[in-house]
Parts: structure tokens; sequence; C-alpha cells
């Protein structure tokens, strides 16, 4: 009798043991793993000159969704600086030839631009010397038609078309370097274009974005500063703007979005940082702003986007930056960022974007390189899954 309950005790140590070594070894390390998914890498485009900005829409409004870029040179040359679009279309990208400007183009965005159904592209340029920095071309019977918008007198660095007032109508918003009222908005009406000051600051704004970002139902935009470090949120309220600030970092703020980063049906602001190499995350929780250190990132973090990056159905960070960081995927697993690498290129990650580009209803990475001598300056797409 007493063997048997020797027995029986140890039956029981024995299986609890072994349900204690199955959750360290097996279910704990699992939640901590990187998703296994692989990644298609498909060259969009070759070119000349580094490219900082990648657009993705319907610009020529044929029903598909095209990508739109801008080519930036460091000398006038009209023909090395310019806009090009590139559309899927019978297995393969085409080009086409947008405009030729001037000087480098720094910012692009495709949108309805001036509310009348139709998209437009709208590009910001290196200023000196050219007039009319801020200009939007419009697909009119397959010819592009080019309109200056306004004559910048500091390099547009950041362009996004949205409804930032919340009045049912989409607007240009624009951040500029180094200079005083550095972001700026454009409203058309009455056949011409209005401009505001939102911020009459003197500093830089690296990025800009428009969305949701507190949840309260209605836009706000979300600006990275140069010279003061700050993520500032910009409302409209009783027919003015509300500025605060999400956080003051230790070095410029080069890049911020906006989306539902973390997959718990709210917004959050993603936003990126030069020299201190950040990756961090702001909630909107209990009337304040909440801070997660997302990633010590190994490089300047140029760029950012957040969607469904490897087709799991949830969304993810995605970042790049100088050629040591690569393309890096982070996606939260209960309560903890892991990093995933999808791609390790010798070059400057720009600028990047998460869309479905071929129509094969994947969700697509599209990336631009810059700032490297590693020619070609190159335009690629990644599908994971």
């Amino acid at each position: 009798m007493e063997t048997r309950k020797k027995f029986k005790y140890g039956l029981v140590v024995l299986v609890f043991l072994l349900t204690i070594a199955i959750i360290i070894f097996f279910i704990i390390p699992s939640t901590q793993l990187p998703p296994k998914f692989s990644c298609k890498e498909t060259n969009i485009a070759n070119l000349s000159t580094d490219v900082f900005s990648v657009a993705v829409g319907d610009a020529n409004n044929n029903n598909k969704k095209d990508i739109v870029v801008g080519k930036y040179y460091y000398f006038l040359s009209p023909v090395s600086n310019g806009v090009r679009l590139y559309e899927y279309d019978k297995e393969k990208f085409m080009e086409t030839n947008i405009s030729d400007v001037p000087t480098g183009v720094f910012s692009v965005a495709s949108g309805d631009a001036n509310n009348d159904g139709k998209n437009d592209v709208v590009i910001g340029m290196l200023h000196a010397p050219v007039d009319y920095a801020l200009r939007l071309y419009e697909n009119t019977q397959n010819k592009w038609v080019e309109k200056n918008i306004s004559n910048s007198t500091s390099t547009v660095h950041s362009i996004s078309i949205s409804d930032a007032d919340n009045d049912g109508n989409n607007e240009i918003l624009i951040g500029r370097s180094l200079i005083r009222n550095p972001l700026r908005m454009y409203k058309y009406l009455g056949g011409k274009w209005e401009e505001t000051n939102i911020s009459n600051v003197y500093d830089g704004v690296w990025s800009v974005a428009v969305g949701d970002a507190d949840n309260d139902g209605k836009n706000e935009i979300i600006v990275g500063m140069d010279d003061s470090h700050k993520v500032s949120m910009y409302k409209y309220t009783s027919g003015g703007w509300l500025e605060s600030d999400l956080a003051v970092l230790p070095a410029p703020v080069w890049k911020v979005a906006i989306g539902d980063a973390n997959n718990d049906g709210k917004n959050e602001v993603v936003v990126g940082t030069g020299v201190v190499n950040e990756l961090r995350m702001y909630a909107y929780i209990s009337n304040k702003w909440v801070e997660t250190n997302v990633s010590d990132f190994p490089s300047s973090v140029l760029s950012i986007a957040i969607g469904d990056a490897n087709n799991d159905g949830k969304n993810e960070i995605v970042a790049g930056g100088d050629p040591k960081s690569g393309i890096k995927m982070y996606n939260l697993n209960s309560t903890k960022w892991i990093e995933t690498d999808i791609a390790t290129l010798n070059k400057t990650i720009y600028s990047i974007a998460i869309d479905d580009i071929d129509g094969n209803d994947l969700k697509d990475i599209i990336i631009s390189t810059s700032y490297n001598f590693y020619l070609p300056y190159e335009v690629k797409m990644y599908t994971c899954r």
C-alpha cells in the first residue's frame, strides 16, 4: 500500500516536472522566435540617382496600383532629376516618365490633392535655385500636366495628401528643412491654392503623417522635428491648430508613421531617430502618451511603414536605415517585439511602403535605396508569406 502511494506521488511529480519542462523548452521559446516566412525579391528599377521617396496609389487613375518615385541628383540636371511612375503589367513593371525637373526631388505623394475626384502626384524639391519647389502633376488624356503650387523657400522633406482638418476634403501637408514655419498646409479653394502656416517655430520637419493618432475619431498631424528633437501633434479645433508634444527625444526625429502597429485595434505613432538610432512607439492611453522602445536600431532610422508585411493577417512595423541595418520587420508577440531581417542590402533604405502592387491579393514591401556609392540605385519589392 505504501509503495503504491509512493508510486502515485512520484508519477504526479514526474508529470509536473515534464509540464514545466515543456513550457520552458517549447512554449516560451516559441513565443520569442521570429515568425517563419520567406520573401521573394523583385527588382522594379535600376536608376542612376538617389531615390529618397516612394508613394503608392492609383496616380494615373486607371484603377491599378502604381509606384511613384522621385529622383534626386546632387547637381542641377533636368536629365537626372525627375518623377517616374512604375506600374505592374503583363508580369513586369513598366516605367512612365511623369516629368524631368531642374533639381532634386526629395518627397512625393499620391492622392486626390485638389478634390476633383481624381488622383494627383505632388512632389517637393530642393528649393534652390528653382521657383515652385512644390508641384502637382495630373494625368489628363494620358498626358501629365504640371501645375505649380508654391515657391517654398526651403527644401520640402515630406508630403502628405489627406484630410488634416477633418472638413471632408483633402489638403497637402508639407514639412520643410530648418526654417521659420516648417509645417504648412495647402488647400485648393476657388481655383487656387491657399497656404496656411500651421507651426510658426524655427525648426525643421523631417517627416509628416496624418491619421487618427489618439483614436478620437478625428485626424491629427504628427511631425518629427529636426532641431528640437520633438514628436509633435497638431489638432484642428475651434478654427485653429492646437499643438502638443508626444515626446522630446535625444536626437532628430527622421521618420513618423501612424497605424495599428501592435494589433490592438487602435492606432499608435511609430517614430525613428537618427544618431541614437531608436525605433519607438507611442500609444495614447488614459489621456497620456505611453512610450515603448521597439528596438535599438543598428543605424539611424530613415524609413518606417506599418502594415501586413508578411501576409499573416496582422500588422507589423518595417524599418530601414543605413547600409548596416538592411530591412527589418518587427511584430509584437505577447509583450515582446520580435525582430526579423527581410533583406540585407549594402545600401541605405530611405523609403518604405506596404501595399498590394501587382494585384495578387498579397501585400508587398516597396523600398528605395539612396546615399551610397554602390550603383545602381534601386527600387525593389519584397513579397513575404
